[in-house]
């Protein structure tokens, strides 16, 4: 694992007051919720209501301020169901030591795996995930691939891309790398490094993208912790929110398909009874919603993505293991082994 300079979280007081002057609202209390990259604070104001907010932890400004910007965009321009924002504060211009963002709290239920979801919930899940995904892949935001971030009130890419040729090979290339545990987080001990030959071939091999490839918003990261479910039978859409778009990038919305795909169906379930309807609901819905016609669009490309996202995952496989369904690291490892497997072998044929 990679070490970076992170900043000191701020103190629920600090976060109380610096609601209140963004907002000019009496706040009652504020309570950290959650801590990874960035830290995330629910504020309670003195009239009942609540908000959530939002300040980074690893110093990445830009990209940081990218999110309040794309959940903007998603919002007024898509059905996608995505927290208000309230109010962003810049850096050096709050009284946080980074920026910072607000948005309407979303209450509801917290899930932190597919596995944890009723066979019912997981059908519902994957066609709202499709229709999800299809809606925030509408939304277009620069014209160049890659990382998003803001920079004065402008949503840029770094590094910029003008090909998704050039940019995918990039991305291929360090998926390949962090096999052997050389990437910028990684497993201290790599348990894929022979993949690596075949993976390289299959990912950056000619061929390996479309020139066609508009810039979609892409997630990144569609899975349950980054929801908002709504409580145990209740009326649908099962998701009340969609979260966490910090990560976003720009590129072929079909590689963020295959990313929740790999999520919500192979990682977990691959090769249970019901992957495949789950699978076909999630493909369905997202075609249906884009426009597209199935049998043209889940092709070479498609396995390719779909390789893509495994191969990423297995750089911290210590992480992911967590998130499948068998008890033994082994077990996991060797199902999943023949994934990458039978994906390079459907790349080549």
């Amino acid at each position: 694992m990679t070490s970076e300079k992170r900043r000191e979280p701020p103190s629920a007081d600090a976060v109380a007051a610096a609601a209140a002057a963004a907002l000019d609202r009496e706040v009652e209390a504020a309570t950290r919720v959650h801590e990874g990259v960035n830290a995330v604070y629910r504020v309670d104001f003195a009239d009942g209501d609540r908000a959530a907010l939002k300040t980074p932890v690893l110093p990445d400004d830009d990209a940081f301020l990218a999110e309040p910007e794309i959940l903007s965009r998603v919002a007024r321009e898509t059905a996608v169901p995505v927290p208000d924002v309230l109010a962003t504060v810049g850096t050096d211009a709050g009284p946080l030591a980074g920026p910072f963002f607000l948005t309407r709290y979303v209450a509801g239920r917290n899930v932190e795996d597919v596995l944890s979801l009723s066979a019912a919930e997981r059908e519902r899940l994957v066609r709202e995930a499709g229709r999800h995904l299809a809606g925030v892949h509408r939304v277009r935001v620069t014209d160049g691939f890659g990382d998003l971030r803001a920079v004065d009130e402008e949503l840029t890419t770094s590094p910029g891309y003008d090909s998704w040729e050039a940019r995918f090979a990039e991305m291929a290339d360090e998926a390949a790398a962090g096999l052997r545990g050389e990437a910028r987080v990684a497993d201290p001990e790599p348990r894929f490094a022979g993949l690596e030959p075949a993976v390289r071939e299959a990912l950056i091999g000619e061929g390996s993208e479309d020139r066609r490839v508009a810039p979609a918003v892409l997630h990144n990261d569609y899975r349950p912790p980054n929801l908002v479910f709504a409580p145990e039978g209740g009326d649908p859409p099962l998701a009340r929110a969609v979260l966490d778009f910090g990560g976003c990038v720009t590129g072929d919305g079909l590689l963020d398909l295959a990313h929740a795909e790999d999520a919500l169906v192979d990682m977990p379930l691959g090769g249970t009874a019901n992957a495949a309807s789950l699978r076909d609901g999630l493909r369905t819905a997202y075609a249906e919603e884009r426009g597209l016609a199935p049998a043209t669009t889940f092709g070479k490309r498609y396995s390719r993505y779909r390789l893509y996202a495994r191969v990423w995952r297995l750089r911290l496989f210590e992480y992911w293991v967590e998130f499948a369904r068998e008890d033994e690291a082994d077990a996991v490892a060797t199902r999943w082994r023949a994934f990458v497997r039978d994906r390079a072998a459907e790349i080549d044929g």
